[in-house]
């Protein structure tokens, strides 16, 4: 149904920024020491342990230096100086919070000063050494806050992960960094978790506190994508984080807080802000092959960035290209059978079922039809003994479907910035993606479905046998020809556009005119088994309705302990393609001050915000799945916009 569209209206006002004192701390009595030389950010660490205090620093641009060490009784404010004498870097105390950076240096430290030192010369005012410029903190977005800030803590609780840091842990994809979080208190869902796998293929959800994946609202550089556009278990909507490239994200944060004053009612769980590269050092070719010891899954990703940098203009662009394997149950000892179950009186699964519905029993005179098709399901087919009685059954046919979806993909990124003049610059994010996945929840199956069922689901009078019964059937990969026919693929298609002004009123005042564009289209085709085909194929032409209002038939039970040739399953089955799109589009006016005016515990900043935005999804599925012509659930249908 559609719906007006709405103009949102944020103004995030009064937010006040603080970060522990070094000062206080650094004149403080001397107390012992201990720190070995050795690598600096283990030194930098011991001495946050043993003095109490906080420093601030980025360890990937610490990696590799060296300290001397420090012993003895010293003041936290002498440790540090000796921990980075000699080591290249340098202590900055930002004026307006108080706050502890390690900066790379402008020249190395001078060497130690004798215990008792000559007093200097006098130097020649012609000579004097100029006054060291202080450095200048360069004030970013914090997930959280509308208010850019130079500190790297703030108030929010944010937690970061680094490019660098998910490159060392080895993960490959965006949703297994989400997976290893603590704060991650919900559950960052596979491609073939629960219903996801029928409603959402190829799509991963996360869902923080477990609130529900609408709750967790994800950006990309700060601003809003566009949701997958088929809603989880026909009831939610939610952000596709599969399709995020890993290799041209620069860090996540992770707000684990309610941020909904901030960025609205779907940020009530918690806020995921994915920041892409905004540089490149010259051309970076990155290529990593992974597999698995026990097979399956195997992966290749290739990624290229490079930067540029003409006058002005500057850009940096990014392409990933994915080719992932899909990983099946049956590679695994532990999932590829039944009787892997520690349950002692687990059964394989139906095959072939046929039992007298009213008296819940198999026909004994079927008991001896399962020796001919042994050979099915990889030689695993067998008669077995159930609540209903006797039954063919697999124990190996459990292991039919994916573990992994199997995807192809290619990411093409680029950020660019002009500079107009000292106050004013264009700048422009695009993101496009194209991926195709395939996945295999399980083999298709099939009971009667059709009029005169009486409210019991797959029964129908038997004519010959004078009685109501139930018929079961899993059709087996040698019926298929395989898995090929039975996967479900999902073609994505994404689109990002972002592009606005920027600059500087005064001295204190930053803008920002922002206009956001993002899309989501998925072809999404689903194997079905027709159900009136398939009807006729296995029961025969109906010949009315009993007493009792049941469909009646008169089958051929032989024909059905028949295995399906390849023509006679194609002739049964068919793709229900589904043609679902999502948009998203914002424009927006910001303004901010970082330091309004001081109070005694930091500086008071502004920020004000103007936001309009639309939002669109269309399911647009296929007509037939509306009804009962598929074998199974229907489908639904909806499209909206506000």
């Amino acid at each position: 149904m559609n719906r007006p569209s709405r103009t949102a209206l944020f103004i995030a006002l009064g937010c006040i920024s603080t970060s522990f004192a070094w000062a206080q701390e650094a004149k403080a009595t001397p107390r012992r020491i201990d720190i070995p030389a050795g690598d600096l950010v283990s030194g930098l660490d011991a001495l946050a342990a043993q003095s109490g205090t906080q420093l601030l620093y980025r360890a990937d641009q610490l990696k590799g230096a060296r300290t001397r060490g420090v012993h003895g009784n010293v003041s936290p404010d002498d440790a540090l100086q000796q921990l980075l004498s000699g080591s290249g870097y340098d202590v900055h105390r930002d004026s307006s919070s108080g706050a502890v950076v390690i900066v790379k240096a402008d020249q190395q430290e001078p060497p130690a000063r004798p215990a008792t030192p000559p007093p200097p010369p006098k130097p020649a005012p012609a000579q004097a050494e100029a006054p060291r410029q202080p450095v200048q903190l360069e004030s970013v977005e914090v997930t959280g806050s509308r208010i850019p800030r130079a500190e790297v803590e703030g108030p929010a609780p944010v937690t970061v992960i680094t490019a660098q840091q998910m490159s060392s842990a080895g993960f490959t994809s965006v949703p297994d960094v989400l997976r290893s979080l603590t704060q991650n208190g919900g559950e960052t869902q596979s491609q073939q978790s629960g219903m996801g796998a029928v409603t959402t293929p190829g799509a991963q959800q996360v869902d923080l506190r477990g609130l529900g994946p609408n709750k967790t609202l994800v950006l990309v550089n700060g601003r809003r994508v566009a949701d997958f556009p088929l809603p989880l278990r026909g009831t939610s909507n939610f952000t596709d984080i599969g399709n995020i490239p890993l290799g041209m994200v620069d860090r996540i944060e992770v707000l684990t807080g309610s941020a909904s004053a901030v960025y609205g009612s779907d940020a009530m769980a918690g806020v995921i802000n994915f920041i892409l590269k905004k540089s490149a050092d010259g051309l970076t070719l990155d290529y990593r092959h992974g597999d698995t010891s026990r097979g399956g899954g195997a992966s290749d990703k290739l990624t290229l960035t490079t930067g540029f940098e003409r006058g002005n203009f500057s850009g940096v662009v990014g392409l990933e290209l994915l080719d992932k394997k899909p990983l099946w149950a049956y590679d695994r000892k532990i999932q590829d059978s039944s009787f892997d179950s520690p349950d002692p009186d687990v059964e394989g699964q139906w095959i072939f079922q046929r039992f007298d519905w009213f008296a819940g029993a198999a026909f004994p005179e079927d008991e001896d039809k399962c020796d001919a098709l042994a050979y099915l399901n990889g030689n695993s087919t067998f008669a077995e003994y159930g609540d209903y009685g006797f039954y063919c059954a697999s124990d190996k046919s459990i292991g039919y479907g994916t573990i992994e979806s199997g995807r192809k993909s290619a990411n093409l990124y680029g950020s660019f910035n002009f500079d107009i003049n000292d106050k004013l610059s264009w700048f422009a994010d695009v993101q496009a993606g194209y991926a195709k996945v395939e996945l295999m929840p399980e083999p298709l199956d099939w009971q009667y479905q059709g009029v005169g069922t009486n409210g019991d689901r797959g029964v129908f009078y038997n004519t010959e046998s004078g009685v109501q019964e139930y018929w079961y059937r899993q059709f087996t990969p040698e019926e298929s020809g395989g898995f090929g026919q039975v996967m479900t693929r999902d073609t994505q298609k994404t689109l990002g556009i972002a592009t606005g002004f920027k600059g500087t009123i005064g001295e204190d005042w930053d803008w920002e005119a922002l206009l956001n564009h993002s899309q989501y289209h998925a072809d999404v085709s689903y194997p079905r088994i027709i159900a009136s085909k398939a009807n006729a194929l296995l029961l025969g032409p109906q010949q009315g309705f009993d007493d009792y209002g049941y469909a009646a038939f008169t089958p051929d039970v032989d024909h059905f302990y028949r295995p399906l040739t390849e023509a006679e399953y194609d002739s049964i089955t068919a793709d229900s393609v589904f043609k679902s799109s999502a948009r998203s589009d914002t424009l927006s006016f910001t303004i901010d001050n970082t330091a309004l005016f001081n109070l005694p515990a930091g500086a008071v900043g502004f920020a004000g915000n103007v936001e309009y935005g639309t939002q669109a999804y269309d399911i647009n599925p296929d007509p037939l799945a509306l009804t009962d012509y598929y074998y199974g659930a229907r489908y639904g249908d909806g499209h909206g916009d506000r």
